[in-house]
């Protein structure tokens, strides 16, 4: 039973992570839409993996979960990243 396991979940690592990469390598407003259904799907994914209380499966959906979440974080990345809000430029003010 182990095998079978096993022989699921390592397949199933090697495709989600390179969908992952592949996701993270767009760019613009495709990026975002892509990076954030895939990280919500890898994250149900995950949780729905925490129902098996097998050992592989469990540890597949902790790695799941972290890549949904992952991909959520990159996904809420602002496009333009010209403006700086930490960067203070200090007013020109009429003198008296």
């Amino acid at each position: 039973m182990h095998f079978l396991q096993i022989f699921l979940a390592i397949p199933l690592v090697i495709i989600t992570t390179q969908l992952y990469w592949y996701s993270v390598s767009r760019t613009g407003t495709n990026r975002q839409s892509t990076c954030r259904g895939l990280g919500i799907a890898y994250a149900t994914a995950g949780i729905v993996s925490l129902v098996f209380h097998s050992v592989f499966f469990v540890f597949l959906g902790f790695y799941l979960m972290m890549l949904g979440l992952l991909l959520i974080s990159r996904g809420l990345d602002r496009l333009d990243k010209k403006i700086f809000i930490d960067r203070y430029v200090e007013d020109s003010k009429p003198e008296n």
